[in-house]
């Protein structure tokens, strides 16, 4: 089967959780005939060897330049800046003779669904990382001042007039989740949607021996993307002061490119420490023993969590920071909302080694039960499989 798949980042090395999901799911159709179209700063760009071993053909083009005069006039346009973000008429026709030959044309994230009038014969999916406009709607109803609501208001307003539309055009949408699936199926009830969760690499990831010299806890994400930086935000100003009154030891370790030092410029405090970027992320994992998921706005389901969670780190979380995932409170996961709640659960679980370890290897248990490589590869054959049969 010949598959090609759009992606508007270059997905080696897997450093965000769009770039591994997008690796993940080249890596499961191993076998079949892939094809690769991706943008790069570069060109050549570094990492190539690693994606040809499984792409007969990449296509790597110049990342689209937008200036700030378009992304003014942006929004005085209908169509959302995300939709025209990646698109220019020269990809578009080169993307139009690639498709000829190809079986179906994957399009990861609605960064790349313009593209979609290229396709006549090949089957297109679109795959959701995120639902667009429930981010939006969730970043609209996070801020208090008025000026901002009303500018996330048309933001908002436009992503789901332009992503259910868009929705609409694709013969399969792959969601992250259950939660994702039901909302499309709202708005499009007679629309084919397929949940493909996010997985984890349980080889590269996996528990060792925890040792831990310090109260450390650690967060991951990059500053770049809203909902990690309203989550920074949130658990430095209303969340750590109150574990420091009672754990006056306790250490922050933040990695993530993008604005970091920005956000924590006001809230300066020694035992906070600061990686941007990190080759290798499991010997931080090791030495820390909390992950932190203090999400308050976003969608799809968050890679880092199940990261975590495969190499035996417990994990915090909000509600919306472990949406989609099947996960059980006081189990394999840690549930709290409120600065107050989510303290107590930090401090209990920094105190507590007996509750490290349980909650760590139920949640390594979930990850090598529902959120692996090959459960991910049986799925996506399966569905494929199934599309051309009907052809």
């Amino acid at each position: 089967m010949k598959i090609l798949i759009l992606s508007p980042f270059l997905p080696y090395p897997p450093d965000s959780g769009a770039k591994v999901r997008t690796f993940n799911i080249i890596r499961s159709l191993h076998g079949h005939d892939i094809h690769l179209l991706t943008f790069a700063d570069k060109n050549p760009p570094d990492n190539l060897d690693e994606l040809k071993k499984y792409c007969s053909e990449i296509y790597v083009l110049p990342t689209p330049r937008v200036s700030n005069k378009s992304i003014f006039l942006n929004f005085f346009s209908l169509k959302p800046l995300l939709a025209v973000r990646f698109f220019n008429r020269d990809t578009f026709d080169q993307l139009k003779e690639i498709v000829r030959c190809m079986d179906i044309v994957i399009f990861e994230s609605l960064l790349m669904a313009e593209y979609r009038n290229a396709l006549t014969s090949s089957y297109g999916i679109l795959d959701e990382l995120n639902i667009e406009f429930i981010r939006a709607q969730r970043r609209m109803k996070s801020t208090s001042n008025i000026l901002k609501k009303l500018f996330y208001y048309a933001i908002f307003y436009r992503l789901k007039k332009y992503e259910l539309k868009m929705i609409r055009n694709y013969e399969l949408i792959l969601v992250c989740s259950e939660n994702d699936k039901k909302l499309i199926e709202k708005y499009n009830s007679n629309k084919k949607v397929a949940v493909i969760p996010n997985v984890i690499d349980t080889d590269y990831f996996y528990p060792v021996e925890r040792v831990p010299s310090s109260n450390k806890i650690i967060f991951v994400g990059t500053m770049w993307y809203e909902p990690n930086a309203d989550a920074l935000r949130f658990f430095i100003q209303k969340i750590y002061p109150l574990i420091k009154k009672e754990v006056n030891d306790v250490e922050l370790l933040v990695i993530g490119e993008g604005g970091s030092r920005k956000i924590l410029k006001h809230n300066y405090d020694p035992n906070i420490k600061i990686i941007n970027y990190a080759d290798d992320i499991r010997p931080h994992f090791v030495g820390s023993k909390v992950f932190i998921a203090p999400i308050r706005m976003g969608s799809g389901t968050r890679l880092k969590i199940l990261t975590a969670m495969a190499m035996g780190l417990p994990v915090v979380s909000t509600t919306v920071g472990c949406e989609g995932l099947d996960v059980i409170n006081g189990e394999n996961i840690v549930i709290a909302d409120e600065p107050l709640e989510m303290k107590e659960s930090i401090v209990k679980i920094l105190r507590d080694e007996d509750l490290r370890r349980m909650v760590g290897k139920k949640g390594r248990e979930l990850v090598e039960d529902k959120y692996s490589l090959k459960a991910l590869a049986d799925q996506l054959n399966k569905i494929f499989n199934e599309m051309i049969t009907k052809k």
